[in-house]
């Protein structure tokens, strides 16, 4: 699907044109607005109307209720903010719907979520060997290069939600080629050099071996995936576990380094890169110099919560730890109806799992949400974020399609079932 296709493409024109050539028209915005509205246009169930239409009338609220309470204001921070959310959500929606109406056929869309990621492993591979494109870091002891992407955070958060696509992939085909890409994801992430790709990366493949292990290794189900590529697969990754060790432990030795010479207060703030000092900045913000929480309303808008998270230390831009920010840049009931959704979609797979239909697949697409709201919660630029929307929208889209036909829970389903 074409869409698929361009999301990495858009990132890489925005990378080019506003940190190479200075050429600062956004074009990037422009076609992501595009597809915005190609994918709201194109979303048919009803249900799925009004919940878009609940959350986009709250979302404007958040645009009028800093106005009114003289809060500094940006409608543009405000509306790129919005347009990403309802862009993940609405990707889920429409990639569902075009699943279940089989438009697309779903091995054509895993196909796709696939190959849209090529370019996206190579670029950040090929910069590693070369030294060319961007640094993850320029002022810390850690090597690394991003590839040609802005946000470090946010492309290791497409990583980890797409690697477990790329087992799920290559068990489906048991091709060579898409096992390279796999391995290509595995080095791209991990050559980032941030600490959720090294960690997280690790923690997919032990959990992707742990399944290979206790469900195909069971005598009654091996005959459903040719034996032959379980060894190969079990060797390649120990062989890889083995080179890694060096690069591994380079990796831990620079990240001690890091802790002893930044002044990290505690080991939880320097796993977190000290984002939980954004939220004790609002906090202080809102108890020192408001009369009132604005969680409890429509939030304190994007630029007056940047501005004071930006002020307390001058790397933050935004708040990176996507739940907390959307508690505060759009209130509690932003938080709930956009919670409702998510929850809706993890608690339908898990009781779809039980059905023993398609398993493998229904893990797999489970790791990936896992890895995704994982980050969302601690390192952020996900829920909030154009390119990780989209691929965490297009994993959503294959969860809810997996378990379609799962008993629903009657509260959410109600308010956001599938038709």
């Amino acid at each position: 699907m074409i869409i698929l296709m361009l999301t990495p493409i858009i990132d890489i024109i925005y990378t080019v044109n506003y940190h190479i050539i200075n050429f600062k028209v956004p074009i990037h915005l422009v076609l992501r607005m595009i597809i915005l509205l190609y994918i709201l246009f194109n979303i048919r169930y009803k249900n799925h109307i009004k919940y878009l239409l609940i959350l986009s009338m709250i979302l404007v609220c958040g645009f009028i209720y800093p106005k009114i309470m003289g809060y500094p204001f940006s409608f543009i921070d405000n509306l790129s903010y919005s347009m990403k959310i309802v862009n993940m959500i609405a990707s889920g929606m429409y990639f569902f719907e075009v699943l279940k109406n089989k438009v697309v056929d779903e091995d054509y869309f895993i196909k796709c979520i696939n190959l849209s990621t090529i370019i996206i492993g190579a670029s950040i591979v090929f910069s590693n060997i070369f030294n060319i494109g961007l640094k993850t870091y320029l002022d810390k002891p850690i090597s690394g290069y991003k590839g040609f992407f802005v946000i470090h955070n946010s492309i290791t958060a497409v990583l980890l939600i797409v690697i477990p696509i790329n087992f799920l992939y290559f068990l489906k085909k048991k091709n060579k080629y898409i096992f390279i890409l796999l391995l290509l994801n595995i080095v791209a992430v991990m050559q980032i050099g941030t600490k959720s790709g090294m960690i997280g990366a690790a923690f997919e493949i032990i959990v992707s071996l742990m399944y290979f292990i206790f469900y195909y290794g069971v005598p009654y189900n091996i005959k459903n995936l040719n034996k032959r590529v379980i060894k190969i697969l079990l060797i390649i990754l120990i062989l890889f576990f083995i080179a890694s060790v060096s690069f591994v432990n380079n990796f831990i030795n620079k990240q001690k380094e890091n802790f002893k010479h930044t002044g990290y207060s505690n080991f939880i703030s320097y796993i977190l890169s000290n984002r939980d000092l954004q939220i004790k900045y609002i906090n202080e913000e809102i108890k020192n110099n408001l009369n009132h929480n604005p969680k409890y309303f429509f939030g304190m808008g994007v630029k007056y919560a940047n501005k004071v998270v930006n002020e307390g230390k001058k790397e933050f831009e935004i708040i990176e730890m996507d739940f907390e920010g959307i508690k505060i840049y759009s209130g509690y009931l932003a938080f709930i109806v956009i919670s409702i959704f998510l929850l809706d979609t993890i608690i339908n797979i898990l009781i779809s799992i039980k059905k023993g239909k398609k398993i493998t697949n229904k893990v797999f697409v489970l790791l990936a949400i896992f890895m995704g709201l994982v980050h969302a919660a601690f390192g952020g630029h996900v829920l909030y974020e154009g390119i990780t929307g989209t691929y965490l929208g297009a994993v959503i889209g294959l969860s809810r399609f997996y378990s379609d036909d799962a008993s629903k829970i009657k509260i959410l389903s109600k308010f956001i079932g599938s038709n």
